[in-house]
């Protein structure tokens, strides 16, 4: 059975984002969706592509100095590990001086980014798919196999994961001077485990972002830019923009279905999308591109999860 049912594609090394009237032809809107911008969707290589441009946002706000020290932790502690002393002497006396640096220029900071990382799970079928799968999780509960039921679950997520590493400056500073006095004295043992600790009071937050509202967000981000082309009649202008408006609408609904967030959450970006369709060549065009792009960065802050590990 399992056979049947759609792959998860998960890709780690490192996409970005019912209605009134919910009762939209969704079918008709898939048909659009398959003849014009089908190579936005549900492509994995998007994913990739969308992996790429959030590190690139994220990366923006990671401070040099703290990856550093993050990094001299860690080649300090394995040179503890080595008895050798005095390269993690060494090696801490630079992360203390990138300490120096990063109080300096983050005196009001409790955290400070230090590394980002990615990772994509994307459920690959289509709004049918989801719903057979859903079908045959109730099947198995219903028999019992509670445990298959679980891994199908598991199978329908399609989210965009980013995780923080962030060091606590209030910590980090006087550890690494205990550190270094340790290791000065040939207490290995004791500097080791006070990177230990240094380290264990790293704090990750995870963000958890849903793809077909990321992808929704690429959607209406393409819709908008038909508006201005001037290679186009108006009347073929306004057929892309109702081939993209349907075709996110379709992810948006494919998120519910998914369980991310419920149909009143939409409802706003919903409205946002019929009244910019009405506006199409009209005055008020660009102020209802405006509220579109408003309501899908207020979704987006809605359904973001975020996760720590809580130190």
């Amino acid at each position: 059975m399992k056979n049947s049912l759609p792959k998860i594609a998960v890709y780690t090394a490192s996409i970005i984002i019912s209605s009134l009237p919910f009762a939209l032809d969704m079918a008709e809107a898939d048909d659009k969706v398959q003849k014009y911008p089908s190579s936005i969707m549900g492509n994995p290589h998007t994913s990739k592509i969308g992996k790429l441009k959030i590190l690139a946002e994220k990366s923006q706000q990671i401070a040099n100095e703290a990856a550093d020290v993050l990094e001299g932790t860690e080649q300090a502690l394995s040179a503890l590990l080595k008895g050798d002393a005095k390269k993690a002497t060494e090696i801490l006396q630079g992360v203390s001086g990138k300490l120096d640096v990063l109080l300096a220029k983050y005196p009001h900071m409790a955290l400070v980014p230090a590394d980002v990382s990615v990772r994509v799970e994307e459920f690959v079928g289509d709004e049918a798919e989801v719903k057979k799968t859903l079908d045959t999780i109730d099947d198995l509960f219903e028999d019992g196999k509670i445990q298959a039921a679980r891994e199908l679950i598991g199978e329908l997520a399609s989210e965009m994961d980013i995780t923080t590493t962030s060091i606590p400056l209030a910590l980090y500073p006087s550890g690494i001077r205990n550190a270094v006095a340790l290791a000065d004295v040939g207490k290995t043992g004791e500097a080791a485990d006070m990177l230990y600790t240094l380290l264990g009071s790293v704090e990750t937050t995870t963000e958890i972002m849903p793809l077909p509202v990321l992808r929704a967000e690429e959607f209406l981000t393409a819709a908008s830019e038909q508006e201005h082309k001037q290679d186009l009649s108006k009347q073929a202008i306004r057929d892309q923009i109702m081939n993209y408006t349907d075709a996110a609408k379709s992810q948006l609904k494919l998120a519910i279905l998914l369980g991310y967030g419920s149909k009143e959450d939409y409802r706003e970006l919903y409205q946002a999308i019929d009244d910019m369709k009405s506006a199409v060549h009209t005055a008020g065009a660009e102020a209802a591109w405006e509220n579109v792009k408003r309501s899908v960065v207020a979704l987006k802050d809605k359904l973001t999860l975020s996760k720590s590990n809580g130190k």
